[in-house]
């Protein structure tokens, strides 16, 4: 699976101490659900139940350029019933910033998704304060759903949360695909 420029490859147990660094370092933590630094043996574990999981599939994220790993993506809560997920990413080299690799990983995810495995519709919520995902969702093509409001404790504090979704239709139809 590639994009324009990035590679997507399997998470493998040798990937997780980066996951690990990532998700500790505070700046990326905040912009995610994650509320405690975590440690390598419970990431093992926590990688060991995924491999059983059929809801959902990560993926590390390598710059094609320079071989570099800058973040994970994947799906979560796949229903294969209702052709339906949540992709999700985060970029953990803070370097990768702001060079669009986000929106270009989300669109390719909804693509992928939509073109390739048969959902119908991918969804996803962002916390209110993270102005960047919201404006790298909808330029990927996702539109906005609505608003959850105090729906999760997180970083000391209740925050809303905006939902977004998109159906196969309405993103092929505004991507020019199939």
């Amino acid at each position: 699976m590639e994009s324009e420029r990035i590679l997507f490859k399997a998470l493998e147990k040798e990937d997780l101490p980066l996951r690990v660094e990532w998700l500790n370092n505070k700046i990326v933590r905040d912009t995610l659900f994650v509320q405690f630094p975590l440690s390598l043996k419970e990431t093992e574990a926590w990688y060991e139940r995924v491999l059983q999981d059929n809801s959902r599939r990560d993926l590390m994220l390598v710059e094609k350029e320079t071989g570099k790993a800058i973040g994970f993506a994947g799906y979560v809560n796949i229903d294969w019933l209702n052709r339906k997920a949540e992709p999700f990413i985060a970029i953990g080299d803070t370097e990768a910033w702001g060079k669009r690799y986000g929106t270009e990983v989300v669109h390719y995810l909804l693509d992928y998704g939509f073109n390739e495995l048969g959902f119908n519709r991918q969804y996803g919520f962002i916390l209110d304060f993270n102005k960047g995902a919201v404006k790298m969702d909808l330029r990927a093509g996702f539109e906005e759903e609505g608003l959850l409001i105090d729906d999760v404790f997180v970083h000391g504090k209740f925050h809303n949360r905006i939902m977004v979704g998109v159906t196969r239709d309405k993103f092929n139809k505004r991507f020019d695909k199939k």
